[in-house]
């Protein structure tokens, strides 16, 4: 997720090579700490983080196909089917 890498981002703006060192680095640190301010209020407003897993399953183009993917063949679609239904019943009921 985008909120994952916010830090990252703008230290790599502040760096003053690649990227940090396009003019508008400055605007670009503004508008990104402006980004993490909304989705920090957003998540707080949550209580919880499944929302990535919800909608890996809820998403029609994607549902549990993505687990076919050579990249997550440790992971059991079953075993992630199971703990997501069973984190909406105790979340959402």
């Amino acid at each position: 997720m985008v909120y994952n890498h916010i830090d990252g981002i703008k230290n790599k703006l502040r760096s003053g090579s690649g990227v940090g060192a396009l003019p508008c680095v400055q605007f670009m640190l503004i508008v990104i700490e402006q980004i993490k301010t909304v989705l920090s209020k957003y998540y707080e407003k949550m209580g919880f983080s499944t929302i990535y897993e919800d909608a890996m399953i809820l998403n029609p183009c994607v549902k549990l196909n993505i687990f076919d993917e050579e990249t997550w063949k440790d992971t059991s679609t079953k075993d992630y089917f199971s703990t997501c239904c069973k984190c909406f019943i105790e979340q959402y009921s």
